[in-house]
């Protein structure tokens, strides 16, 4: 009996196995360790293949493999059509793709999901399964959340705090009127008591002037009214511009003269439109003057603020300058981002310019900070309405 054989170095072959092994223990590990789930969806089979920490995410009991009609039952409703579009799209463009969404659990509880998914081809460039990662992102999710509503509490503040400035410019303004209509009325009485009757040419000069200030100070409080709205839901709609800078003018004005600021305007107001949402663009105008009345009213000497309206190009350029100090050099680039302020404690939230800029963005147009001679200038930019929208609307 004689026994043939032959012998095969497999050496190689088992360090391969070894180093595989290792490396699937590794990716196990890690994923485990950093909550990153892994699936894989047969189309062949429409069946799909879990590891436990995706079956740990859905909070349901183990089953392999598991249909792919179980997997869609635990997806929300609501996201379902969003999830199997970014499945589609992975097999048809035999990419990867990406998505968020939300599962509901056996349990009723509520999670957020991560998943990112890639095709996989045979030999013929078929697309055969989709595998990919999952992970529970609802921490994160709670996180933003919250994150979000701090802002919004944030912005709130700095809007009460707008309105606090815009209380004493208020006083300011509406302190006047009130000072002529007493002056007047106790004029009328006085003239009374004393002959008896008041002349027909007093009565209708001191009438007429009571008259005219208690108009101009229901102007100021339906200015005000307008401008302390919230407004971020407001739809857009063409506005003169020149309503929007005498509105705004309504609840500052008294506060330059009583401070003597010089408020320089333009003699006449170009007859130019801007879509907007009134209250934000007079929010930040108004944030824009008084802002230049900060920089230079404590400040010795020569103190002025000068508002500008000009057409450039296809925009129309409100522009506010004034005589302060300035703003340093290293400082500029940091004037527009959120929370930062060059105003003492207490004295500025730090978001009156980065609020003004993200309103101005979002009607199409920007904030821009120059200098000019000397002086700083912030320009608020809005796309100019043409005629024929203005007269449509």
């Amino acid at each position: 009996v004689r026994l043939v054989g032959t012998g095969v170095d497999i050496t190689e072959r088992k360090q391969a196995e070894e180093n595989l092994r290792s490396l699937t223990e590794r990716l196990s590990l890690a994923t485990r360790t950093s909550s990153i789930g892994i699936w894989d969806w047969d189309l062949r089979t429409n069946q799909v293949v879990w590891d436990d920490t995706v079956f740990a995410i859905f909070g349901i009991p183990k089953v392999v493999p598991m249909a792919y009609e179980e997997f869609a039952r635990s997806v929300h409703p609501e996201d379902l059509a969003k999830v199997e579009a970014s499945l589609q799209k992975a097999v048809d463009g035999k990419t990867q793709d990406f998505v968020e969404f939300r599962i509901i659990r056996p349990d009723g509880s509520v999670r957020h999901v991560s998943s990112a998914q890639g095709a996989v081809l045979d030999e013929q460039g078929n697309v055969v399964r989709v595998v990919g990662t999952g992970v529970d992102i609802t921490e994160r999710k709670r996180m933003e959340e919250q994150i979000e509503a701090s802002k919004a509490q944030l912005v709130a503040s700095a809007r009460l705090s707008a309105l606090g400035m815009m209380a004493g410019n208020i006083a300011h303004e509406i302190n006047n009127p009130v000072g002529i209509i007493h002056a007047l009325a106790s004029d009328l009485m006085d003239t009374v008591k004393e002959d008896g009757a008041s002349p027909p040419r007093m009565v209708e000069r001191n009438s007429s002037r009571i008259r005219e200030t208690a108009e101009r100070i229901a102007k100021i409080i339906k200015s005000m009214r307008q401008i302390s709205r919230e407004g971020a839901s407001d739809k857009l709609h063409p506005t003169r511009v020149g309503k929007l800078v005498e509105e705004t003018l309504e609840v500052c004005r008294e506060r330059f003269r009583a401070h003597a600021v010089k408020l320089l305007l333009p003699k006449e107001i170009p007859e130019l439109s801007v879509s907007c949402r009134e209250v934000q663009i007079a929010q930040v105008l108004l944030n824009l003057l008084q802002n230049a009345f900060d920089a230079v009213a404590d400040q010795p000497g020569e103190r002025w603020v000068r508002l500008d309206v000009v057409l450039s190009n296809d925009s129309v350029v409100i522009s506010v300058t004034d005589n302060g100090p300035g703003i340093p050099p290293e400082l500029r680039p940091r004037i527009m981002e959120p929370f930062f302020t060059t105003k003492p404690v207490g004295q500025g939230t730090g978001l009156g310019l980065s609020l003004s800029k993200n309103i101005a963005e979002e009607h199409g147009g920007k904030l821009e900070y120059t200098e000019v001679q000397g002086h700083t200038r912030f320009s608020l930019f809005l796309p100019l309405v043409k005629e024929a929208e203005t007269a449509w609307t």
